[in-house]
């Protein structure tokens, strides 16, 4: 009796084209990622969630390789490298930002702002947000309470990046949706 040939596991079988759930996260440095939201992201990997970071600046990536982060280096065009990633998240994904990127810079601003418009992804701020007033009520707090592996994978991760700082529970604020007016030109 003949045998039964089966595709293989990984490459080309069925699996390797069905969609993942993604998570791209925009930060500044290195240790805010790891102390702030590193158990969410470490456990969004384990479950098989395509989660990478892209840094505004290059780092030393080893703390975000052990909570299974994958990470995109910055181009020398920031603004462009930026302007790409939103513009690539596929409809269902998660935009996380660093609250002080949404802050201060105002092309991070724009582009979150286009992309809460479109309502095709959802947009998280980690850290505390200093929104302007009329965002604030726009903000909805999540609690992430890591699972003990991704705590442990973090504790590695902390003292990787040489810091003990790190949130038990983690907090990150999704933007509600119409939260950002449409604004039309006079």
């Amino acid at each position: 009796m003949p045998s039964r040939r089966f595709g293989s596991v990984g490459g080309d079988s069925l699996g390797a084209c069905l969609p993942r759930h993604r998570i791209v996260v925009l930060a500044s440095a290195v240790a805010p990622v790891v102390g702030s939201v590193g158990g969410f992201l470490c456990d969004r990997a384990r479950q098989g969630w395509d989660v990478s970071v892209l840094l505004t600046r290059p780092a030393d990536t080893g703390p975000l390789a052990i909570l299974g982060v994958s990470t995109r280096p910055p181009d020398a065009d920031l603004e462009a490298d930026i302007d790409t990633v939103v513009g690539e998240i596929p409809a269902g994904a998660t935009l996380a930002v660093e609250a002080g990127m949404f802050d201060s810079d105002a092309c991070v601003r724009h582009n979150v702002a286009k992309i809460a418009t479109q309502g095709r992804v959802t947009v998280a701020v980690w850290g505390r947000p200093a929104a302007p007033a009329e965002l604030r009520h726009g903000f909805e707090p999540v609690a992430h309470q890591p699972s003990a592996a991704a705590a442990a994978f973090k504790t590695h991760a902390l003292r990787a990046v040489s810091t003990a700082e790190g949130a038990g529970t983690e907090m990150l604020y999704r933007l509600r949706a119409g939260s950002f007016r449409h604004l039309h030109p006079a």
